[in-house]
């Protein structure tokens, strides 16, 4: 059975807009429907209860896209994890999907990427 892990990314800042708080409930529902933890950024709000990393950032820097997918990458793989579903908003989705990709292969990971399902 595949172990599964929640990438989520912003899409603008700060965490309360309607994009950011969507991304939060989208990568949320995915979490617990496959009992997996979420890797993400801190535009992203997530409950303190759940199984939650934040990738490092600076104040007022918010961090690229690629960045994050190096970080979930790396995230997953000290997890044990084969399966990244990505939270992502619709325009930004291909670019987030590009940038795991890339990602993955740059560490020669045996991780499948795929989008979650809004």
């Amino acid at each position: 059975m595949a172990k599964v892990g929640v990438a989520a990314q912003a899409f603008g800042v700060p965490d309360m807009i309607l994009s950011n708080q969507h991304i939060a409930q989208i990568a949320i529902e995915n979490a617990k429907k496959f009992n997996a933890p979420i890797y993400t950024q801190a535009d992203v709000s997530i409950p303190p209860e759940m199984d939650v990393t934040y990738t490092p950032e600076v104040p007022g820097e918010p961090p690229p896209t690629f960045r994050i997918a190096r970080g979930a990458v790396r995230w997953a793989v000290e997890r044990g994890l084969d399966v990244l579903l990505v939270a992502a908003a619709k325009p930004h989705m291909w670019r987030c999907l590009r940038d795991f990709d890339y990602a993955v292969h740059e560490v020669g990971a045996l991780i499948n990427v795929y989008p979650c399902e809004e």
